[in-house]
């Protein structure tokens, strides 16, 4: 604070502000819905669309509102709070990827699971991805074997030739099941995320 008071009363900053006009509200920021408060010591503008502001100077509000957020926000397209609005692309957009991630399930076992963030998690392992590609390799590791081995489980692997995980023991293509947990020896619990 110290510093802050000696530049404040520094021969720079004095001529610099001596030379400063006094603010103004132009017609275009006011159109726009920026304000001047010009009550307080330090005078300054706010937009009141998106209320936001301590600018302070005409350069830095005009700015806010050739921005983004700010045309947004005068073209109606942001939502009040806690209410979300997507474009429509963004809807189609939404769709088609949770097709697609509901299609790269349906060749996975049953313990690889959607997450909330979008990703997807082996719940044997812990382990999350964010595309299938990456949840592949990870099926394919010596870690996820030792886990199919603990959780009783059948070990897997990803063939590319055929394109599809199949069962290391039987060679067989996996089919996703719903409630594809069964405990496996006494003494295992069901992996942490799956106990009820």
């Amino acid at each position: 604070l110290d510093a802050a008071k000696v530049h404040l009363n520094g021969r720079s900053h004095c001529k610099r502000e001596a030379g400063r006009e006094p603010l103004s509200l132009t017609p275009a920021l006011a159109a726009a819905g920026v304000v001047l408060h010009d009550d307080e010591e330090t005078p300054y503008f706010s937009c009141t669309l998106c209320e936001v502001g301590r600018f302070q100077d005409p350069d830095t509000a005009t700015r806010h509102v050739e921005g983004r957020q700010h045309r947004r926000r005068a073209a109606g397209d942001v939502a009040e709070a806690g209410e979300v609005v997507i474009s429509e692309d963004a809807a189609v957009e939404f769709a088609r990827k949770a097709a697609q991630l509901e299609e790269h399930l349906s060749r996975l076992p049953g313990y690889v699971v959607p997450t909330e963030e979008g990703q997807i998690c082996c719940a044997l392992c812990h382990v999350r991805a964010a595309a299938p590609r990456g949840m592949l390799q990870h099926l394919d590791s010596a870690r996820h074997a030792k886990a199919c081995r603990r959780w009783g489980e059948p070990e897997v692997m990803y063939v590319p030739e055929r394109d599809r995980v199949e069962e290391v023991a039987t060679g067989r293509a996996v089919v996703r099941s719903k409630g594809w947990w069964s405990a496996p020896e006494p003494g295992h619990a069901a992996p942490p995320q799956l106990q009820a």
